[in-house]
């Protein structure tokens, strides 16, 4: 069976309000629950939290069966600060707020939030959550002008960690919501537990009242922004226009804009064709003539190897004629054979040289002088 999305908050502190609206979660009604809040004698701080936590839900819930208010969710809270089993009382006096800053300076104390949750069936769920916090040692300075701000006044333990206290503050373990006057994580699982949607404003945040109409859905079950529904407004206002009038105002362009647009393609296709042949004919730089020097002469008692000595070629006709021409010389400056002492043999060669056309007319007529030449 399910029944309507409704949350009442049995208190009445701006701080929780402000943390369940942090959380997405909005309460349909405040009903604050006046119980007397006297903590019995020996009582432990911890039970202390849970009494009266679960006192506030139930004077809540039968008030509103009461009014036939019809089924709902009902939220509680309650917070204890105490220094080991002493309990700091809430500071409605300075005298009450300067006691407690005192006992806090430079010590560790506990901080106890008993929340409790009446579903709509009548079901409870309670828990309580501890955080330990250490105050820094406060200076005479630092209390009394804590005191002179009045942040002090109907909190727990005479400050608030939300506020310039918050300053106080060396070392906190557990939650820090908590701290401030309702642990979110927890809250929210019991409230889930019993059936309420916590995350119904995270999907589908409400409009602000007054702001725009109902959204309208898409085909797809999402809801239209304001945005989208105001451009469509503005569309549909907007004068038709002829798909030839706009492309014809699309394809007219000025005489002068022609003249830059075609300059400009020009010197783009005339630095694009100088580009590509830059790629094509890379310009790369000679290597530097080295400086001439003397060959080396180098000697290998190994002759070289067959294969590495160079091929002789059959030497032709004209080869033959020169190679003649070229011995005749270098025999007439060295002498030639004579330096042997044996002309007769130089003056036969030549005449065998002149016969077969390979020496010129001076050299039959320095053999026919007999080399007086030389």
């Amino acid at each position: 069976m399910s029944f309507p999305q409704r949350l009442v908050l049995a208190s009445a502190s701006p701080r929780r309000l402000a943390l369940l609206q942090q959380a997405g979660v909005e309460p349909n009604r405040l009903m604050p629950a006046d119980i007397d809040e006297t903590p019995q004698k020996s009582e432990h701080p911890r039970s202390l939290a849970k009494r009266l936590s679960k006192g506030k839900a139930e004077v809540a819930a039968r008030r509103l069966r009461e009014l036939v208010y019809g089924p709902a969710t009902v939220l509680a809270a309650d917070t204890v600060v105490s220094v080991g089993r002493q309990i700091m009382p809430k500071a409605e006096l300075e005298e009450d707020a300067l006691a407690n800053l005192r006992t806090l300076s430079g010590r560790t104390h506990r901080v106890y939030t008993g929340v409790c949750v009446i579903g709509p069936t009548g079901a409870l769920r309670q828990r309580l959550i501890e955080t330990r916090v250490r105050f820094k040692r406060l200076s005479r300075l630092d209390i009394q002008s804590y005191l002179a701000s009045d942040e002090w006044r109907g909190k727990a333990g005479g400050y608030a960690i939300q506020g310039l206290a918050g300053a106080f503050v060396v070392r906190l373990v557990g939650s820090y919501t908590n701290v401030v006057g309702l642990p979110l994580a927890e809250t929210l699982a019991l409230l889930s537990g019993e059936g309420y949607d916590i995350h119904a404003s995270w999907r589908a945040p409400q409009m602000r009242v007054g702001d725009e109409e109902s959204e309208p859905e898409d085909d797809d079950g999402e809801m239209n922004s304001a945005d989208d529904r105001r451009s469509l407004r503005e569309d549909a206002d907007a004068p038709l226009i002829d798909a030839d009038e706009l492309l014809a105002a699309e394809t007219e362009t000025p005489a002068e804009d022609d003249d830059r647009f075609d300059d400009a393609e020009r010197a783009e296709r005339r630095g694009g064709a100088q580009n590509d042949a830059r790629r094509r004919f890379p310009v790369t730089s000679l290597p530097k003539a080295a400086p001439a020097s003397e060959p080396e002469t180098t000697t290998s008692a190994r002759p070289p190897a067959p294969d590495m000595q160079p091929s002789r070629q059959p030497a032709g006709p004209a080869d033959e004629t020169e190679a003649g021409f070229t011995e005749a010389v270098r025999r007439d400056e060295t002498g030639g054979d004579n330096a042997s002492g044996d002309p007769d043999a130089a003056a036969s060669r030549a005449e065998e040289a002149s016969d077969d056309g390979r020496l010129p007319t001076r050299g039959k007529r320095e053999d026919e002088t007999g080399g007086e030449a030389r």
